[in-house]
């Protein structure tokens, strides 16, 4: 399964900029196990100081129900690594209706 989708913040403030960012997504559903997955994602710089940023993250997908999901993931820059964020992870619950 594919999926991807993108945006656009509006970031005020001294030294800020209105940034964007795009992201695609591969996932692998297995029977009885989590759901398997991979994105990756560009954002353009959020500040005057800072450089644009891209990476890739791995994740799982958990239904605990018929509409509840543990969604989770980690990951790391592969450009501008160093200047903006070298690691990341996300723990979620989502509803799904």
């Amino acid at each position: 399964m594919a999926h991807g989708g993108g945006g656009y913040w509006i970031n005020p403030g001294f030294g800020n900029r209105n940034y964007g960012f795009v992201g695609v997504a591969l996932w692998r559903k297995v029977a009885d196990a989590p759901n398997r997955g991979v994105d990756w994602f560009h954002r353009t710089p959020s500040a005057v100081d800072v450089r644009d940023s891209t990476g890739c993250n791995v994740g799982l997908t958990y239904g605990l129900a018929e509409n509840w999901y543990v969604v989770s993931s980690v990951g790391s820059l592969l450009e501008n690594r160093a200047t903006t964020d070298q690691f990341s992870c996300h723990m979620a619950l989502r509803l799904t209706f």
